[in-house]
């Protein structure tokens, strides 16, 4: 349970880190003065490299690229109170637009990783399965499996694969379904 957590943050993270990282390169493609760029609120941790500030917050909700002119309320001033020219509309458009389409390319390149890896499964494959326990009231009971068969074929054909490959091969079968059984 606590991976799961851990796994959940991080790509909690991951997504908000792409969908910041998104709007700050389009703000620099279009020249647009950043002041700022912050995963997570409340600053804790700050560094200034050229002109910009990189910051890390306490509070990891979140991030922000600082960008006074894109900035609606008011006149567009840097962080020594300098005036900016205003951003030209298609700017502001495409360095809003950019964070979201990150994160798109994000989802299509973890959802290629995952089509061409798999998902890892936690359970090992196999070339049999033992019953173990079944109750007498049970379809697999009644249909003639009992406690310590030893399953190694279904529908005829020998099986390597996990326990979900198994179930799947049983539920996706259309009409009745073989079991091969070695009884002791």
């Amino acid at each position: 349970m606590a991976f799961s957590g851990l796994f959940v943050f991080f790509f909690f993270g991951l997504c908000i880190f792409v969908h910041e990282l998104g709007h700050f390169l389009a703000a620099k493609w279009r020249k647009l003065h950043i002041i700022a760029f912050s995963i997570g609120f409340k600053k804790i941790w700050a560094i200034k490299h050229n002109g910009i500030e990189y910051r890390i917050g306490c509070i990891p909700f979140g991030g922000y690229v600082e960008l006074p002119q894109i900035d609606i309320t008011g006149e567009a001033k840097d962080e020594n109170g300098n005036i900016l020219p205003p951003a030209k509309p298609l700017d502001k458009i495409l360095t809003a637009a950019a964070g979201p389409f990150c994160n798109i390319v994000l989802g299509v390149v973890l959802g290629t990783f995952i089509w061409i890896h798999g998902i890892p499964f936690e359970t090992p494959k196999m070339d049999k399965i033992e019953v173990v326990k079944l109750d007498a009231e049970s379809p697999e009971y009644k249909a003639g499996l009992r406690d310590g068969d030893i399953i190694f074929k279904v529908n005829g054909k020998k099986f390597y694969g996990t326990w979900n490959d198994f179930v799947q091969k049983i539920l996706f079968s259309v009409g009745k379904v073989s079991l091969d059984v070695q009884r002791a």
